[in-house]
């Protein structure tokens, strides 16, 4: 209805905390709802796992907490379903298995789902080392929240505070045009990016050999591996690399790309250094770029490096 659409505004959500969990049907007696948040059995002893397979799938839930639910929590188990049923104020909690399987098998009707309701990622449970899955696939098919461990800042975290650098870092990034839903969803035109890095400064105060690298992380064809420009030998001051970068990209709105600064020693590539940008933040023109230090102990903080 026109009131449940203006309700969800975000001029008339502002100052507002929402609640998500089960809702109780209206005009009802019973006090269950189903569990919409799946376990990840992989991994787990299999005696655990089937134990808890056989758990219950509903759960008790009071009539006054209901009323305070804004969000209600939805299962989905079959995306086409969902695809004819799905209201904006509805919620899916999905595990990193069970959405890196729909999106393997049809993220365009995923991204559809997504545009007409509310989807949640969270880590499976397996992750007893506390590091995190790739949040680029699921922000690509249009997942809302992707929650990750901050316990571990690893490249995953590392691009989600890049991601969310946009916006003036208030934590809402507005998904582009392209993934609106209806008759807006549409291809967007390839274009290609060309950056060089001219140099970086106040690195190390150490006669390190550094040279940049750089990737993009975006959609599946935009995503590549770290091109390298050669190394400056012994000078973490300021070394100059006057490099070239380029990419071919598919869709600029969803693409970061990364600024890596390491160290070649004899035992290999030792990472020091790194700066991740949404694209859409990226302007033309000589720009110089903060540095996040990979390790400690390596010299002049904080490090720049232009970038034209």
């Amino acid at each position: 209805t026109d009131v449940e659409r203006e309700a969800l505004t975000p001029a008339a959500l502002m100052h507002k905390v929402l609640l998500k969990a089960g809702k109780l049907p209206p005009d009802t007696t019973s006090t269950l709802v189903p569990v919409d948040e799946e376990e990840d059995w992989e991994g787990m002893p299999e005696e655990v796992a089937a134990r808890a397979r056989r758990g219950s799938r509903v759960k008790k839930l009071s009539q006054a907490l209901s009323d305070l639910v804004f969000f209600k929590a939805t299962p989905m188990d079959n995306v086409e379903r969902s695809l004819q049923t799905a209201k904006p104020w509805e919620c899916t909690s999905f595990s990193e298995l069970k959405i890196a399987r729909i999106i393997r098998e049809d993220p365009h009707t995923l991204c559809l789902v997504m545009s007409l309701q509310m989807g949640r990622v969270y880590p499976k449970g397996t992750r007893i080392a506390s590091d995190n899955y790739n949040p680029q696939p699921m922000w690509n098919v249009g997942v809302h929240m992707v929650a990750l461990n901050f316990q571990t800042n690893d490249f995953p975290l590392r691009l989600n505070q890049a991601r969310f650098t946009q916006n003036g870092t208030c934590g809402y990034v507005l998904k582009p045009s392209c993934m609106w839903g209806g008759a807006r969803m549409k291809e967007v035109a390839p274009c290609y990016l060309k950056t060089k890095v001219i140099s970086g400064r106040y690195l190390s105060n150490r006669p390190l050999s550094l040279l940049v690298s750089a990737a993009i992380t975006g959609l599946a064809a935009d995503t590549t591996d770290f091109q390298q420009s050669p190394a400056v030998k012994k000078n973490g001051f300021n070394p100059v690399w006057d490099h070239c970068f380029m990419f071919r990209l598919e869709s600029v709105p969803l693409a970061l790309l990364t600024l890596r600064v390491s160290a070649k020693e004899s035992r290999g590539l030792t990472d020091l250094f790194e700066a991740s940008i949404p694209l859409p933040a990226l302007r033309q023109g000589y720009r110089t770029v903060p540095l996040q230090p990979l390790q400690f102990g390596l010299g002049v903080p904080p490090p720049t490096t232009p970038v034209p």
